[in-house]
């Protein structure tokens, strides 16, 4: 088996469990390991396998999550609420999902407070460059929010 090249490398948690089995077979594989971590659970002798840079942090009080309205599935009503099924087509919005999974996961677990926002295709073209807009069903956020305050369009 050929063996990679060897690449500096940074492992976030170096020093957790995980972190320090990594940091050691890279180190032993010839890689240039930076091992980042607070040092709040992990064992601190894994700094021996490369650089150790202390990590501070602080929980921030609020995340908001770009997401997507991909996270739903295929639209089964005119309008898509909350509660639409959720229900990815594609793997865009089955990672953005997942995101959000995390972040509510993170809620219960720790406290974090997060929101997410899905948005639809907030503007969209590049005429320019040969990426034009199709508005046979508009999605795009800005366009249907000008419509709606003007009072020209479905809102």
């Amino acid at each position: 088996m050929l063996k990679p090249k060897p690449s500096n490398i940074l492992i976030c948690a170096g020093a957790g469990c995980m972190g320090s089995y990594m940091t050691h077979s890279l180190s032993e594989d010839g890689h240039t390991v930076t091992l980042l971590d607070n040092l709040s659970t992990g064992p601190r002798d894994a700094k021996r396998w490369g650089e150790f840079v202390k990590a501070y942090y602080r929980i921030p009080p609020r995340i908001v999550l770009s997401s997507t309205a991909t996270a739903f599935c295929t639209a089964i009503s005119e309008r898509i609420k909350e509660d639409h099924p959720k229900n990815p087509i594609h793997p865009y919005g089955a990672s953005k999902l997942m995101a959000e999974r995390i972040l509510a996961d993170a809620a219960t677990a720790y406290g974090l407070r997060s929101v997410a926002l899905r948005c639809f295709s907030a503007a969209g073209a590049l005429p320019d460059h040969g990426i034009d807009e199709a508005h046979a069903c508009e999605t795009h956020l800005i366009p249907s929010v000008l419509r709606a305050a003007l009072g020209t369009g479905q809102h």
